[in-house]
């Protein structure tokens, strides 16, 4: 839900870029491993589950957090791609180990119903991009089903997420027809690199809706006062103008507009997930409409207004771990 390069030539920050790859395995806790038996989680999607500047809230300043927390560029086969605002290992719903997010909550879920006294050591394969749509899943998918070794790590694979379609929502405000089948194209042809491990081993797909979108203009989120008391709409306005089609409504008619475009979306991932659901026996696949539901309070956003920060990201944890039932 980003255009990174138009955020950092705006944004008054002054980032500390290091040139040390890291692997895209994040391990869910810092323990002794020892002997550990390794499982995998995966996650999908932009950058709500990149957590892009999700180590910022609205009432603090972007440049002291961003100083405080550097964030290397990641590689994938000696490929760098820009990261140095996201904090998958920091802050993200899925993978942040500084909130409680599903990983952690995973991995001790793991350590604590299943028998037998070898630990448990979860890796997290975050491949989340921000700015990412739906075309771009595929790629992602193929770069984590071949970092745990295809089909025959699929045994060790606990839980997919995925969570992608703001951007393609903000597109454009009009629905058409086209969108409906390279969606689901795509999405399918992602999940189906999962689909193709033993018989004997569904694993579970958590497959989120995208959040209400034109709802971040409603007076309670556009008057809440951000950093330097900037209102979040001037701060829209003037630095950041993310998703301007869904946002820059005036009227409620504009704004049922913008939120049709929306619900025309999460139409789509919620058919996406029943065709998939059918077409994939492997897959135990599991379609959660509550964040379309929720409109989040502005103090759960980011810097700029529009991004979950840090409160965000952790309500979005337990929110989804919440509506996970393979773990309740």
């Amino acid at each position: 839900m980003s255009s990174f390069s138009h955020l950092f030539s705006r944004l008054p920050v002054l980032l500390l870029v290091t040139t040390t790859s890291i692997s895209a395995f994040m391990p869910a806790t810092s323990h002794a491993l020892g002997k550990a038996k390794t499982r995998y989680q995966i996650s999908l999607g932009d950058s709500i589950s990149a957590a892009f500047i999700g180590y910022t809230q609205t009432d603090a300043s972007p440049a002291g957090i961003a100083s405080d927390q550097p964030k290397p560029p990641h590689t994938w086969r000696g490929v760098r791609y820009v990261s140095v605002l996201e904090s998958k290992r920091a802050w993200s719903w899925a993978s942040g180990q500084d909130i409680d997010s599903v990983g952690v909550r995973l991995e001790d879920y793991l350590n604590t119903h299943r028998t037998g006294r070898t630990r448990i050591h979860l890796e997290i394969l975050n491949q989340a991009e921000s700015s990412a749509q739906a075309r771009h899943i595929p790629r992602q998918a193929l770069q984590a089903f071949e970092s745990i070794g295809g089909s025959e790590g699929l045994k060790d694979l606990e839980l997919v997420t995925l969570l992608v379609g703001a951007n393609d929502a903000c597109r454009r405000i009009e629905n058409q027809e086209e969108d409906i089948a390279q969606i689901r194209e795509d999405l399918l042809l992602a999940l189906s690199y999962f689909s193709t491990g033993p018989a004997d081993h569904k694993i579970p797909v958590f497959f989120s809706s995208i959040p209400n979108i034109p709802g971040l203009s409603l007076p309670e989120v556009a008057q809440h006062r951000a950093y330097f008391g900037v209102t979040c709409q001037a701060v829209r306005d003037k630095i950041v103008n993310f998703c301007p089609d869904l946002l820059n409504w005036k009227t409620p008619g504009e704004y049922e507009a913008s939120l049709a475009r929306v619900r025309f979306i999460n139409q789509i991932l919620k058919e996406t997930a029943r065709v998939a659901a059918v077409r994939f026996p492997t897959l135990d696949i599991h379609y959660d409409e509550s964040f379309s539901q929720t409109q989040m309070d502005p103090s759960f956003l980011a810097w700029d207004c529009f991004h979950p920060g840090r409160d965000g990201q952790a309500f979005l944890a337990d929110q989804f771990w919440k509506a996970m039932p393979w773990f309740q």
